[in-house]
């Protein structure tokens, strides 16, 4: 298994969450930054607090995007600021090892070994809005 240090899952419409929608790009682009920095610097969603104009300099970013992107965050109720750490408010749900993966895989690879393969996925030509 590789380091689970090493992974971070980000959903694709993680730009769509309404706490971004209303800030601008650099802003909202430093909200993997946050998943980023709590996951390598911290445990379980929650690391010592940084120092933002460190953490703007660092992600050569302006200070204000970082400050508009943590205010944002707090609104909306996926971030929260104590005294001396940043909290992830989901972390859980959405970082934590998935513990049947395991186990779904030795049947895939049992099925396959059968000469029982998966149906071919179909691609899609949707257009989702």
């Amino acid at each position: 298994m590789p380091n689970p240090r090493r992974w971070l899952r980000l959903d694709m419409d993680w730009e769509d969450s309404p706490g971004l929608v209303a800030l601008d790009g650099t802003a909202a682009g430093c909200w993997p930054r946050v998943l980023f920095w709590v996951k390598r610097s911290g445990s379980g969603g929650r690391c010592r607090r940084p120092d933002t104009g460190v953490i703007a300099r660092r992600w050569r970013v302006p200070l204000e995007a970082v400050e508009a992107l943590l205010t944002a965050a707090l609104l909306d109720g996926a971030l929260r600021i104590e005294a001396d750490a940043w909290v992830l408010v989901n972390w859980s749900a959405y970082q934590e090892v998935d513990s049947t993966a395991a186990d779904r895989k030795r049947r895939q690879r049992a099925k396959e070994a059968e000469g029982i393969t998966p149906l071919p996925v179909t691609p899609s030509h949707r257009r989702h809005a």
